[in-house]
């Protein structure tokens, strides 16, 4: 999903959390995080990885020149199974 969108999920994906305890494995694009774009992109885009952290929810930056180490990376964060692991791909990749 676009970093707008967890912005809307955010309600969903707490209550998924903290009430059933379910924690599904996110792709998060990070759209606006070098304040080029759309005033709504830059705003979350400057803050999605504060946003994440207040939300508990455990972040992996995507490595385009290693796919498959930066998805393990992600998952492996959050083996635990006690929170969400995010995916965050900066626009353009």
């Amino acid at each position: 999903m676009q970093n707008s969108g967890l912005g809307y999920s955010l309600n969903v994906l707490t209550s998924l959390n903290l009430i059933y305890d379910l924690h599904v494995p996110l792709i998060v694009s990070r759209r606006g995080h070098d304040g080029n774009d759309a005033v709504e992109h830059d705003i979350i885009g400057r803050e999605l990885l504060n946003l994440l952290d207040v939300f508990g929810l455990r972040h992996t930056h995507f490595d385009p020149t290693g796919p498959y180490a930066s998805a393990e990376r992600c998952l492996t964060a959050a083996e635990d199974g006690l929170s969400t692991p995010v995916l965050i791909v900066k626009e353009g990749i």
